[in-house]
């Protein structure tokens, strides 16, 4: 492989209407209104004096009309609510460690708390500055499993995020031109965070022993479909020809949203659009 890096591919597989089912009929649990509910803010890590991106999932079968963002006890300001997320950016002024939380508020006025998480905020590393892609250098011969021949995003969060295999890499860059070489050392002085997810709105995902699909919304969010009639009016006749398997070692890698079951619950433009950096699923 060129310069010295590999990548395992993910599988494309076509998966039969039959095997997917995808809950035609949904259980009887779903069919109960669930209350409002908020998770923890992602990423708990960041950057002193960097913008960075905090968010949470929202879930629940009512309707999120406003979030906010708390940080130290204070109110910091509204985040951006996108389809089941709740999206901020903010500024953390001065290292150490603060606690954060999102809280939601649903159109019958009930206001719901999410867990309260610490965010390290550190100086970032002097070997990278967030955006870059990098890697370590690699010895003239090295074998393609090798630690050096894998490729990181170094985020705003002050972590490094490692691409799975290269078609996660190529949703987000088109090359390996521009690749930031560091020294082991340095590279082992950068903490290791969760690996590079897939880019919102461009396939549908599932896990090899999980019979449902998922559709990656902002922030990386995977949101169940509800059956194979609602997705194939979201994305065709032939959606299920270019499902893409996910590694179920991956399975934690990844949050899960609220179930589509309406073709008025996505829209895969704007979730295209939401996501121009890695940083913006972080």
């Amino acid at each position: 492989m060129a310069n010295g890096m590999w990548y395992p591919f993910l599988r494309m597989r076509r998966v039969s209407a039959a095997l997917l089912l995808l809950c035609a009929t949904l259980s009887p649990a779903a069919a109960l209104a669930a209350p409002l509910s908020v998770g923890p803010l992602s990423p708990k890590a960041a950057i002193a004096g960097v913008s960075g991106q905090l968010s949470a999932v929202f879930y629940g079968d009512t309707t999120v009309s406003a979030c906010n963002l708390f940080v130290a006890g204070k109110k910091i300001g509204s985040m951006t609510v996108k389809d089941t997320v709740a999206i901020s950016t903010h500024v953390f002024p001065a290292t150490g460690e603060f606690e954060a939380y999102a809280q939601c508020a649903d159109t019958t006025g009930a206001s719901v708390n999410g867990p309260i998480v610490g965010v390290a905020v550190t100086t970032g590393s002097p070997n990278a500055k967030p955006g870059d892609r990098i890697k370590m250098t690699c010895p003239a011969e090295v074998h393609v499993n090798d630690p050096c021949t894998t490729v990181y995003f170094y985020g705003t969060d002050g972590r490094r995020h490692a691409f799975p295999n290269e078609q996660v890499y190529k949703e987000w860059f088109k090359d390996f031109t521009g690749l930031v070489l560091v020294a082991p050392d340095a590279m082992a002085s950068i903490p290791l965070a969760r690996m590079v997810t897939h880019r919102p709105g461009l396939h549908l995902v599932k896990f090899p022993t999980v019979n449902t699909v998922y559709a990656v919304t902002y922030a990386g969010v995977l949101r169940p479909i509800a059956n194979g009639d609602i997705a194939q009016a979201l994305f065709g006749a032939a959606w299920t020809t270019g499902i893409l398997d996910i590694s179920d070692a991956f399975f934690s890698q990844y949050r899960i949203g609220r179930l589509i079951d309406s073709t008025r619950d996505w829209d895969t433009v704007k979730v295209k659009a939401s996501a121009d950096s890695i940083n913006d699923i972080l």
